[in-house]
């Protein structure tokens, strides 16, 4: 996530051609609905480049408090201790980060 991809249409001529298969699909990926929310496309002197919008951490972050929102609507008070259970199986120092 936070790195960033460029495509160059003037490489693809020294490009074999599972390379610019490889290219083709990855252009085709960043150009679907879910991946266009997380990604910023650039295009500058004819190159590509596409950048997060988010950060690892705030994807993770917004990743898991959607999980354990749908956990808790699902399962009520027994997802809630399962959380709680696995929390106390971690190391001292992740648990602390919780």
């Amino acid at each position: 996530m936070e790195t960033s991809a460029m495509f160059s249409p003037g490489s693809f001529g020294t490009a074999t051609k599972k390379e610019k298969d490889c290219i083709q699909h990855l252009r085709n990926y960043a150009a679907t609905p879910r991946v266009k929310k997380l990604v910023i496309k650039n295009t500058k002197a004819m190159t590509i480049a596409y950048s997060p919008k988010i950060s690892k951490e705030a994807y993770s972050k917004g990743l898991t408090l959607s999980f354990l929102k749908k956990q808790v609507q699902s399962f009520g008070d027994i997802a809630m201790a399962s959380f709680v259970e696995t929390l106390d199986e971690l190391p001292t120092d992740k648990r602390e980060y919780f």
